[in-house]
C-alpha cells in the first residue's frame, strides 16, 4: 500500500498541511468541543482525479513568503554593515527597495 517514512514535522506544519489538503478537497475536517477539550475528526476523500497544490491560497501564500524572504535574504546579506544600519534606522517607505 503506502511505503513508510518518517518526516519530522512541528504540530503547526501538520495543522497547516491539514488546512491545505481541507482546501484542495482531499480531506474532511470536522471540529467537535467536548469536556472542555476540542477534537478533530479527519477523513480522507475518495478523489479520482489528481489536484494541483497551486489551487491552495495557503500553499501559495507561504510558497510567496519564503520567496520573499529569500530575495530579502540575498540582498541583505549583500549590504555592509553601515548600509544595513542605515536601513534599519529609517522607516520603510512604500515602494522603497533595499
Amino acid at each position: 500500500m503506502f511505503e513508510q517514512a518518517a518526516v519530522v514535522a512541528s504540530a503547526a506544519t501538520m495543522l497547516t498541511a491539514i488546512d491545505i489538503f481541507a482546501e484542495l478537497g482531499l480531506l474532511n475536517v470536522e471540529t467537535v468541543a467536548r469536556d472542555g477539550q476540542t477534537y478533530s475528526k479527519i477523513a480522507l476523500v475518495d478523489v479520482s482525479s489528481k489536484v494541483n497544490l497551486e489551487d491552495s491560497s495557503r500553499f501559495c501564500e507561504g510558497r510567496n513568503e519564503i520567496e520573499n524572504f529569500e530575495d530579502y535574504r540575498i540582498t541583505a546579506m549583500r549590504k555592509t554593515r553601515e548600509e544595513l544600519t542605515k536601513l534599519l534606522r529609517h522607516p520603510i517607505l512604500p515602494g522603497e527597495s533595499i
